[in-house]
């Protein structure tokens, strides 16, 4: 069957065939003449198909090749046909079985490739929410980097502040040690003034007693004395009035 195949694609054996069947009977003389093909040409494809059973091959009283079909040839070529009838019929069976089964599967891949696309599309709003937070938190960072900005200069301005506050406060310190020297200074001054008066008293005792001459240099020393205990009084109660103020300022 193969090479009867080859012979047909190769050369015009299917209009040699063709007389054949119309013709019935025809020497391969004759069939030369109608083709104008070679004898030796139609030899070989009558050969072809005398093998395949499609023809029967004879031989005339001059000993010429005559080719002709008999009705076992056309059930033969019939029972051929109905072969290949069934071959296909079967191969379109598995075929079309093929089909349904490719249908089947190309069903679940579109199935999956919905699915796909449905869990890719909450994928993609995941996403977009995700980006959404995102630029949230982009935004708070940024008011937070500016808050920090803001808080960085602050700290600055206050580490400015205080240390100017803590000079102030030394000096104020050191101001409140002087006062408080001139406080004992004061101490000492009232401790002079009991003296003093105690002088007083014992020279009223004695004002009786002792020349009037002595007892008015006792006075006048009395007198110096009192001015200088006025003014170093005049000069404590300022400054205590100034350290009051400064102690209200820390309170």
């Amino acid at each position: 069957m193969g090479e009867l195949k080859k012979a047909m694609v190769e050369t015009g054996i299917d209009k040699f065939l063709e007389l054949v069947t119309i013709k019935k009977s025809i020497s391969l003389k004759n069939a030369s003449k109608f083709l104008s093909v070679p004898l030796d040409t139609l030899e070989n494809w009558s050969n072809i198909l005398s093998r395949e059973k499609i023809i029967s091959i004879d031989y005339d009283s001059f000993g010429n090749m005559v080719v002709f079909i008999t009705q076992k040839n056309i059930e033969m070529k019939m029972n051929k046909v109905n072969s290949l009838k069934s071959t296909i019929e079967g191969n379109t069976k598995l075929v079309e079985a093929n089909i349904s089964v490719k249908e089947m599967d190309l069903k679940k891949e579109i199935n999956y490739l919905e699915q796909f696309e449905d869990k890719l599309k909450k994928e993609m709003g995941y996403t977009k929410q995700l980006h959404e937070e995102f630029e949230k938190v982009a935004s708070v960072e940024e008011d937070l980097i500016k808050k920090m900005a803001v808080m960085k200069k602050n700290k600055a301005d206050l580490s400015k502040y205080i240390k100017g506050t803590t000079k102030e406060i030394s000096i104020k310190i050191k101001t409140i040690e002087r006062v408080e020297k001139e406080i004992l200074k004061y101490e000492k001054i009232k401790e002079d003034i009991k003296t003093d008066i105690e002088f007083i008293k014992s020279l009223s005792r004695s004002i009786k007693k002792e020349p009037l001459q002595t007892i008015g240099k006792r006075i006048k020393k009395l007198e110096n004395r009192q001015k200088k205990l006025l003014k170093e009084n005049k000069k404590i109660n300022s400054k205590y009035f100034f350290i009051h103020k400064l102690l209200n300022r820390f309170k």
